[in-house]
């Protein structure tokens, strides 16, 4: 995201009086705007985008196939063996 957006985000920063030493994540500027936030945010809803709609598309797909009737033929020792065990309880 940071290097999407033309940021050096993380580095070594201080907390509480603590300095934290991570690697700088993008080469751009430390300084995030407002208006690099509306830009993340837009990016991120184009990526969710590109990812749900293939996923709901394939959901639709295989509810429509689920949909469809399959004939299973078990075979005719299955079926012969399945009347034999009706017709022998006691």
């Amino acid at each position: 995201m940071a290097g999407a957006l033309g940021l050096a985000l993380a580095g070594p920063r201080v907390y509480r009086g603590v300095q934290v030493e991570d690697a700088m994540m993008g080469n751009g500027r430390r300084e995030a705007t407002a208006a690099d936030i509306r830009s993340a945010l837009t990016l991120y809803q184009r990526a969710d985008a590109m990812l749900i709609v293939p996923l709901h598309s394939l959901r639709f797909s295989l509810l429509r196939q689920a949909e469809e009737p399959v004939e299973i033929d078990v075979g005719s020792n299955v079926r012969r063996q399945a009347v034999e065990r009706v017709f022998t309880r006691s």
